[in-house]
């Protein structure tokens, strides 16, 4: 059960959700998927191929910018649970979840993310949980860089609500399925006894490659920070950037572009970087690589977040040099110096930024190293070894054909 349809495939929580049912299917079993969200024939011609039924429950608050949910929210101060998890209760859904179980014999219920839970009724059929963050811990580090005084309290209780949740939530699974061994360790704290298994998050390497026919003047180097920009964490971290980075960068590179690639951006975020020269936002983009090709190098910012970063994988797969904070690399086997570099304060990201535009014969090795990294531990390949491992624990033999799974 997924709380979004993972098609199109524009983010990282598509591309994880994704990945799982290909590989899924690659090992052999039957998929019937089950999502909020609403779609046609053709959007999910792609899913559809990899599953035997796709079926979808419209969710009526996936707005949480309207005045009632901002009353919501409000309410939610003097309730026990949590916003962010309350607001994906849906009776039909539970009751669509009931009439499959009732009907079909499965051999485990994936539940995609932490709001899913919520909705599966008892059963003695065994839940797995794909957990793409620690829910709990991206709610505390957004609290320690609000400086709204508001906003840091009310993420605060949050998170304190969301842990809750998640220990919760973890009474209640079989597996639980982490994309680095912090998450798998944030997790274990929880419910010591759960068994959790490391399934990475992972790219297609074959889709994702370097292009090297494509280049830019030394004199015009091309910055790029991916992600959907109608998550605060990618947010904040472009602005992170542009304000604090990117000045010192133009002075030593005064043609230098930032281009903000991701769906979503809003008009507050267009207008706040519409003053700064050199920084691009291109919002929804069809294809991420051509913008890869293009760029001299890529950057990630990162101050708040979970899980690992898919837009560093992509990256990688490119052959593109990274320059990163410590919590955007965070849960990835990347080594600073060797296959990214890793930088935390705004002088010190500009000054390795400037070392890397100044230096293309090491960009080159970043990229390549990058590149061999990925393919070697977060492929298509890597992910389906390491999901088939986690299974076996609840259907007990290494791989099934035939078997039928509720996603």
């Amino acid at each position: 059960m997924c709380r979004n349809l993972p098609v199109p495939v524009n983010s990282g929580y598509a591309i994880r959700t994704l990945s799982l049912v290909r590989a899924l299917a690659e090992i052999g079993y039957e998929i019937d998927f089950l999502s909020f969200g609403c779609h046609s024939a053709n959007d999910v011609r792609r899913l559809s191929s990899l599953c035997t039924t796709v079926a979808t429950v419209a969710n009526k608050r996936t707005n949480i910018s309207t005045k009632r949910e901002y009353l919501r929210r409000l309410a939610g101060l003097f309730a026990s649970e949590s916003y962010a998890l309350h607001r994906f209760s849906s009776s039909e859904m539970r009751s669509l979840i009931e009439s499959r179980l009732k009907t079909r014999d499965y051999d485990f219920v994936l539940v995609d993310g932490l709001h899913g839970v919520i909705n599966i009724p008892h059963t003695d059929v065994p839940i797995v949980l794909n957990c793409h963050n620690v829910e709990w811990l991206i709610l505390e580090r957004y609290a320690a860089v609000q400086r709204n005084l508001a906003k840091k309290v009310y993420a605060r209780i949050e998170a304190r609500r969301m842990r809750e949740a998640e220990r919760t939530s973890c009474d209640r699974i079989a597996v639980a399925l982490a994309c680095s061994k912090i998450d798998r360790a944030l997790l274990q704290e929880l419910r010591p006894e759960l068994p959790i298994f490391v399934v990475p998050n992972c790219v297609d390497t074959d889709y994702i490659t370097p292009n090297p026919t494509v280049s830019r003047l030394e004199s015009e180097p091309t910055l790029i920070f991916q992600g959907v920009m109608d998550w605060y964490p990618n947010c904040d971290a472009a602005k992170f950037f542009a304000n604090e980075i990117f000045p010192a960068i133009r002075r030593e590179f005064p043609r230098a572009r930032f281009v903000v690639a991701g769906r979503n951006p809003s008009s507050e975020l267009r207008q706040s970087f519409a003053a700064i020269p050199g920084v691009e936002v291109t919002g929804t983009v069809a294809d991420i690589r051509p913008y890869l090709s293009e760029a001299s190098l890529v950057v990630v910012p990162l101050r708040i977040g979970s899980g690992t970063r898919l837009k560093i994988l992509e990256s990688a797969a490119a052959g593109k040099p990274i320059v990163s904070t410590s919590l955007g690399v965070e849960g990835l086997d990347f080594h600073s110096h060797k296959e990214i570099v890793i930088a935390d304060e705004p002088d010190s990201f500009a000054r390795e930024v400037i070392s890397l535009l100044r230096n293309p014969q090491r960009r080159r090795a970043l990229g390549d190293a990058a590149r061999e990294r990925v393919v070697r531990s977060y492929s298509q390949a890597a992910l389906r070894q390491a999901l088939n491992a986690a299974l076996v624990s609840v259907v007990g033999e290494p791989a099934i054909a035939g078997g039928q799974l509720n996603d």
